[in-house]
């Protein structure tokens, strides 16, 4: 009987991810060789704070872009550095008339300096990307392309890690099932998490909304809260979309050390508390019920009230449901080592992702030496 309660309780879960592949198949793309819409600008606002060692790389790809110089601004907003990161990017914007450098002189903090950047961006449609942040040439211009030529009010494209350690190869497949879960959701039109390395949206709709609607108060959350903002915003007129595309991917670097993943981890699960979205709640209550399940079968084996069969099977059956999730992202985002890393994550998933959730309750984690 047990059996039959642990299968039943994984049907909610797996029925999310049969969601999630019909809104990922539901998502438009428009080939970047058209070149609709790209008579259109854009401005790219980076908020950066003790990032002396990235930016130097970030430059590189930013210079690389293949848009004219009258359809490309980039705006670098200093938050307070420590570093020599400003004097740096001092140099490099005397030489290039399409970069512009600011500092963050009223408030602190990413959401401050965004608003800052989004405030003075001459061009209405913004992207926002990340210090440690790298792309290919094609990266604005396909994000500008798809915008412009589906009429969207809000874009959102794969975010992946570079390196070849371990553990940057390991999580960068649960990386992988973040960006599925963007995109499904998205394509339903339920979206609910999304990767503020790589958003696209309009000026107009972003300075409508207050400090309030964007959680200002919390140092993270830059990007789920203005996705939840805008949803509240548009209504039923809202025209979100993910694109589908590796020439619209924004690599990020692994966190420098396992702590550092974990206090990264920490503080997306303490934004969660914050949360007033139904389809946020909603969603995450199946993911996280999935990772209870998976413990409770555990704790009901060590008890001997199932057998290993049993305990494996249900293992399994959420396994190869993530699986056939990954496998629909394989022809935009790139996964090194699928199924042997998949099968190590899948066992270590449930306690490290419960685990995470329990430390979010009473451990605050910094970043960027401030309280997040």
């Amino acid at each position: 009987m047990l059996n039959n309660y642990l299968i039943i309780g994984l049907v909610p879960y797996l029925l999310l991810l049969l969601n999630w592949l019909r809104g990922i198949q539901r998502l438009g793309i428009i080939s970047n060789s058209s070149k609709r819409g790209i008579n259109q600008a854009c401005s790219i606002v980076i908020a950066f704070r003790n990032e002396q060692n990235q930016l130097g790389k970030l430059v590189e790809s930013l210079k690389a872009q293949n848009l004219d110089r009258n359809q490309l601004e980039v705006l670098f907003i200093d938050d307070h550095s420590e570093d020599d990161g400003f004097n740096l990017l001092k140099e490099v914007c005397l030489n290039n008339k399409r970069f512009h450098l600011h500092k963050l002189e009223n408030g602190k903090g990413k959401k401050a300096a965004i608003r800052k950047g989004v405030e003075l961006a001459k061009h209405e449609l913004i992207i926002t990307t990340d210090a440690d942040c790298r792309f290919n040439e094609d990266w604005a211009s396909t994000l500008l392309t798809n915008f412009v030529a589906q009429k969207l009010d809000f874009l959102t494209a794969p975010v992946s890690f570079y390196g070849n350690s371990f553990w940057s190869k390991l999580f960068n497949i649960e990386q992988g099932a973040l960006m599925a879960a963007t995109a499904g959701s998205i394509g339903n039109s339920n979206g609910f998490i999304c990767n503020g390395a790589n958003m696209m949206f309009r000026k107009a709709d972003y300075l409508k909304l207050s400090n309030k609607d964007l959680k200002a108060e919390l140092a993270s959350g830059d990007d789920v809260f203005l996705l939840h903002a805008l949803k509240k915003l548009k209504g039923k007129h809202a025209r979100f979309s993910f694109l589908k595309d590796r020439k619209a991917t924004v690599r990020t670097g692994f966190p420098d050390s396992l702590h550092l993943f974990i206090e990264q981890r920490l503080r997306w699960a303490k934004k969660s508390k914050a949360y007033d979205d139904r389809d946020a709640w909603v969603q995450s209550a199946i993911l996280v019920s999935a990772s209870l399940l998976q413990l409770f079968a555990l704790v009901l084996f060590l008890m001997n009230y199932i057998s290993l069969s049993h305990l494996l099977f249900v293992f399994l059956l959420k396994y190869l449901g993530d699986i056939v999730l990954l496998s629909a992202v394989k022809p935009w985002f790139k996964l090194k080592g699928l199924f042997p890393n998949s099968i190590l994550l899948a066992i270590l998933y449930p306690l490290y992702s419960l685990l995470i959730a329990f430390l979010s309750l009473f451990y605050h984690p910094k970043w960027k030496g401030r309280k997040a």
